[in-house]
C-alpha cells in the first residue's frame, strides 16, 4: 500500500532580506512535513521566524531558497495570480486583528473570499453553513460593532471555513481576547479539527499550545523541536 503524500512538505526553505549592506535570514533551511488533519502550534520568541514561515505556507510570500509542496504541487515559484488563486480557494486565514470590514454585516464579511475567485452555485449555502458552524446563525445581519470580541473572531473563522480550505493558518488568534473568550475560540478550533480541518496556529502563549495536538518550536529561523517530518 502506497503511503499518502503529506499535505505540506517543505525542503530547505529559507527567507532572506537585504538590510543595509548585509543579508538577514528570517528563515534558515527549514524542513517540515504536515499531514492532513493535524492540529499544530508553532511557538517561539519574537523574531524566531514564526510569522515568516506562516506567510510562506500561506502563499503570502515566496522563499529565497528551497521548495514548498502543497498537496504534492510545488508552489514555491508560482506567479502572483496562481498564488492568489491558492489563497482564495485552499487556505483560510485567521488573524489576531480580525480584519473584518466594519461597514459589512456578518454574512457580507464571510462572503468576501468569494469576491476574488469564480466559485458559483452553492456559495450562499456554504457561507451560511460556515456561519452556523461557529454558532452565529442568529447574528447573520449584525455588523462587527454589534458583536463581542469572541463573536468577531468567530466571524473571521467562518470566513476562513467558507471556502472549504485544506488548511487554516491562525496568527495569535486569541491575542486580543480575554481568557474566557480565548478559551472558547480554542475549543472551537478543537471541534473543527475533530471534523477534519487541518490547523496551524502561530502563538507565543503556552496555554494556546497546550490546546493543540503537537507543538513545533522555532528559534533563530529554524525549527528546533517537534518537526513533523
Amino acid at each position: 500500500m502506497t503511503a499518502s503524500k503529506p499535505l505540506i512538505k517543505v525542503k530547505g526553505l529559507s527567507k532572506a532580506y537585504q538590510l543595509g549592506h548585509g543579508t538577514v535570514y528570517a528563515l534558515r533551511s527549514v524542513d517540515l512535513e504536515i499531514s492532513s488533519g493535524e492540529h499544530i502550534a508553532l511557538m517561539g520568541p519574537s523574531g524566531s521566524g514564526k510569522s515568516t514561515l506562516m506567510h510562506l505556507l500561506g502563499c503570502l510570500d515566496r522563499p529565497t531558497e528551497g521548495e514548498y509542496f502543497l498537496r504534492g504541487n510545488n508552489v514555491s515559484q508560482l506567479d502572483d495570480a496562481s498564488l492568489s488563486h491558492i489563497r482564495a480557494t485552499q487556505i483560510g486565514f485567521v488573524f489576531q486583528s480580525f480584519n473584518l470590514i466594519p461597514q459589512l454585516n456578518v454574512y457580507e464579511n464571510v462572503e468576501l473570499p468569494f469576491l476574488y475567485h469564480n466559485v458559483r452555485g452553492e456559495v450562499r449555502k456554504r457561507i451560511l453553513e460556515a456561519i452556523d458552524r461557529v454558532g452565529l446563525s442568529h447574528r447573520v445581519l449584525h455588523r462587527p460593532k454589534e458583536l463581542s470580541g469572541g463573536e468577531i473572531q468567530r466571524v473571521a473563522i467562518a470566513r476562513a471555513l467558507a471556502i472549504d480550505p485544506i488548511l487554516i493558518l491562525a496568527d495569535e488568534p486569541t491575542g486580543n481576547l480575554d481568557f474566557k473568550t480565548g478559551e472558547s475560540i480554542l475549543k472551537l478550533f478543537q471541534e473543527l479539527n475533530e471534523q477534519g480541518v487541518t490547523l496551524l496556529i502561530v502563538t507565543h502563549d503556552a496555554f494556546v499550545g497546550n490546546h493543540c495536538q503537537k507543538i513545533m518550536r522555532m528559534q533563530d529561523g529554524k525549527i528546533i523541536d517537534g518537526n513533523t517530518s
